[in-house]
């Protein structure tokens, strides 16, 4: 399941934030300091998104950022630098240490639920990186636009309905709200009943028995079964 990194060494913001995120229903691991955060990033491949305290015990935050940015392995990671520094200077420099978002503390909980769920929610950027999404049985590889169940390769599946998989098996199990795949997948520009057809096209590709990954959750949307299992397995 995909983890979000929170480098804070203040123990009171440090279970803010931990709180925050599991409650919002995201796995969270935790580091005190810059050498934590980078040992724990070296150590562990679930980890897609980091939220970085500036002022940490061994360093600036920035440090790590541009560690980040500058490694192949991990320069795709979007990065939500925390901090008290608001003058414009301090927003230049977090921007160009390449990190995505610059939050002044104290931290506004609504507008950071809104920027997590972004970019947990995002489709990768063509050539970003090869890393896998694993939802249950389910594995994609974004760059390669390929799908496997259970170690069983999904033949010739178009992007749009890779993208729409990519997608609900982001949320790992939770609803994803017609809406917000209308938003996603087609700019807003398109109809319900173009969506239910992608999931109907979607679980025709996928076949009779794979096709039941793909729950309908009546008003709430659609999302992958998790814990699916095919009958033949």
């Amino acid at each position: 399941m995909s983890s979000i990194l929170v480098v804070e060494d203040e123990p009171s913001t440090q279970k803010i934030l931990t709180l925050a995120l599991r409650k919002w229903g995201y796995e969270v691991v935790c580091a005190a300091s810059a050498g934590e955060g980078a040992a724990l990033l070296k150590k562990r491949d679930d980890i897609r998104l980091v939220l970085l305290d500036r002022g940490l015990p061994d360093g600036d935050g920035l440090k790590i950022c541009r560690a980040l940015k500058t490694d192949p392995r991990t320069r795709h990671l979007p990065v939500i630098v925390l901090t008290g520094l608001d003058e414009l200077d301090d927003k230049l420099k977090t921007y160009k240490s390449g990190a995505d978002i610059h939050l002044t503390k104290p931290i506004s909980l609504p507008l950071l639920k809104r920027y997590v769920a972004t970019f947990m929610d995002r489709i990768p950027y063509r050539g970003e990186g090869a890393d896998a999404l694993s939802c249950g049985m389910l594995t994609l590889l974004p760059q390669a636009k390929k799908a496997l169940i259970g170690g069983k390769s999904i033949e010739d599946l178009p992007p749009r309905l890779f993208d729409l998989l990519y997608l609900l098996a982001s949320k790992q199990g939770r609803d994803v709200s017609t809406r917000t795949l209308i938003q996603k997948l087609w700019g807003g520009s398109v109809r319900d009943s173009e969506v239910a057809v992608s999931i109907s096209r979607l679980r025709q590709r996928l076949g009779p028995e794979l096709g039941l990954l793909i729950r309908s959750n009546r008003g709430r949307g659609y999302s992958i079964d998790a814990d699916f299992r095919p009958p033949t397995a």
